[in-house]
């Protein structure tokens, strides 16, 4: 082939350059048997740089999607395209955000205002239940004596009634319900009791094991074209001034990175502005050839916060390379036409071997995905998400036997006095009811006695009238 070095510096291909183009010409040349050199040309389009003194044969061209692009790029229609070394399609790719933990999960089914009225209604039933007790009347209708009613005090049966009232909450309830006003108070407990418990027990586990990560953006094109999109290969004006971009029927607005920053090509400086779009929630999905936008995301930094959406694939728009010749090059075998179809041929043999498909996976990294532990949507339950219910729990362990300690400090203070008030208190009321009994026997006895001396008497008074 001719080739001369203006217009760019000429490398040996060997020894300056790498990856996936030169490798393939290698394999091509190997074939086909031509030799080749590789210019680097600054020219987007080096053909049409070096269409005056057609300083070269043939370039690398990258197309970004044919259908609206290849056709009106200058030569377009003259200069002979090979096959595409690769193609892929324009994909997407949204923000996805990772659940700080919550040590609260287990309160979650429920709303802070619905908590706030169940325990309001706990507070209500054992309100009631003192109410009733205070109500209390014996079987003639009369108000039972205070000591009957509250037996241990108006405070320790108000402390009673509320234990006895959450306990139902956590269908604990161990109360005695003696009164029909108790039972039917105790048959809306039940009922309230048992539709909140059902409630919560069905949405707690969704709480548990929901997944820390969140997907943002569209699902698929048809909930796409309500999205903003950002892009910066299918910009308004890439293909020619006010031509609108290949994408504004897919999506309700787009954005792309400002060209007097970051040009107008797949730049850091780009890829960045998007990436930012995301991240500031200015824009729902970033639409460009899949293989960049893989690459991209597949960064150590990047994989933490995007992901690639599957459901959306712009098959009819392609990011591929080709190979163009210049219409007057000549060769052996023909003119540009023949050569262009003699390295299609060879490329669709490439294409066909294992060697190649492995080659396009090393140069997009096409196996490779996010970690696992970073895209984990496991929905077993771990300790992390039961934290919360332990720590509540440890409290309350820890509450009771604060109150254990301080019952043994309150009874330890006189150990002697204690004990005699508490032998006191326990033998002076057996002493007192031994001594009522014993005078009630005295009683008894003394009443008997008395009768039986009424009766004689009256016995001794009839003999006597019978006497007489």
């Amino acid at each position: 082939m001719h080739r001369c070095q203006e217009g760019g510096a000429k490398r040996p291909a060997s020894a300056r350059f790498t990856g996936l183009i030169p490798i393939v010409l290698a394999r091509l040349s190997a074939e086909l048997g031509f030799t080749y050199d590789i210019y680097a040309w600054k020219s987007f389009d080096a053909l049409s740089a070096s269409r005056v003194n057609r300083s070269l044969d043939a370039s690398i061209f990258y197309s970004m999607t044919p259908t609206d692009f290849t056709l009106d790029w200058p030569m377009a229609r003259d200069v002979p395209m090979t096959y595409p070394l690769y193609q892929f399609p324009y994909g997407a790719v949204s923000l996805k955000t990772y659940r700080d933990l919550d040590l609260w999960n287990f309160l979650q089914p429920f709303t802070w205002k619905l908590w706030l009225v169940w325990i309001s209604m706990h507070l209500l039933f054992a309100t009631m239940l003192c109410i009733l007790q205070a109500m209390q009347r014996d079987a003639k209708g009369n108000l039972l004596p205070r000591s009957s009613r509250f037996p241990n005090g108006t405070k320790i049966q108000l402390r009673d009634e509320l234990y006895h009232s959450f306990a139902s909450m956590l269908q604990g309830d161990a109360r005695e319900w003696n009164t029909p006003p108790e039972r039917t108070l105790r048959l809306g407990m039940l009922l309230l009791t048992l539709v909140m418990v059902a409630t919560y027990t069905a949405n707690l586990a969704s709480f548990f094991t929901r997944p820390r990560v969140t997907l943002h953006g569209p699902k698929d094109l048809a909930s796409m074209k309500y999205s903003k999109a950002c892009t910066i290969l299918l910009r308004e004006g890439q293909v020619h001034a006010g031509a609108p971009s290949a994408l504004s029927r897919y999506v309700k607005e787009l954005i792309s990175p400002p060209p007097d920053r970051c040009g107008y090509g797949w730049s850091e400086c780009a890829k960045k502005f998007c990436h930012e779009q995301l991240t500031q929630r200015k824009a729902d999905v970033w639409i460009d050839p899949l293989d960049g936008l893989h690459s991209y995301v597949i960064a150590s930094e990047s994989c933490l916060g995007l992901y690639e959406i599957e459901n959306i694939k712009l098959y009819h728009m392609s990011n591929s390379i080709h190979f163009r010749f210049h219409p007057e090059v000549k060769h052996a075998g023909g003119g540009a036409l023949e050569i262009a179809s003699n390295f299609s041929s060879a490329m669709l043999h490439q294409a066909q071997t294992p060697e190649y498909t492995q080659l396009l996976e090393d140069t997009f990294e096409t196996h490779r995905t996010c970690s696992s532990e970073v895209n984990s949507l496991d929905e077993s339950v771990t300790l992390e998400s039961m934290t919360g219910l332990l720590l509540v729990v440890s409290i309350i362990i820890a509450l009771a036997f604060f109150l254990a300690l301080l019952q043994r400090v309150k009874f330890s203070k006189g150990p002697k006095v204690t004990a005699t008030r508490m032998h006191t208190s326990i033998i002076q009321p057996a002493t007192q009811d031994v001594g009522d009994a014993l005078a009630t026997e005295d009683l008894a006895d003394e009443h008997m006695a008395r009768l039986k001396d009424e009766h004689k008497d009256e016995h001794k008074d009839e003999h006597m009238v019978r006497g007489k």
